[in-house]
């Protein structure tokens, strides 16, 4: 898991599907998504090189069990 050193600067969308939530968050490097199984957070994936678009597919990935 990778720790995300910036303060975040929002939270822009939640995707949930059963047990799992995608988060899309920004801090000053960009965008990055926080991963939840069961509340319990999975993963931090910096996207910090990409779109929003690109952490939204992220977020939602996870949640319809595309990526695991």
């Amino acid at each position: 898991m990778t720790t995300t050193k910036s303060q975040a600067l929002g939270e822009y969308h939640t995707f949930i599907r059963d047990n799992r939530k995608g988060i899309v968050l920004r801090n000053a490097n960009g965008f990055y998504v926080e991963l939840y199984d069961t509340d319990e957070l999975i993963e931090t994936r910096e996207l910090y090189n990409h779109s929003e678009r690109y952490a939204e597919d992220a977020a939602e990935n996870w949640v319809d069990m595309v990526c695991v």
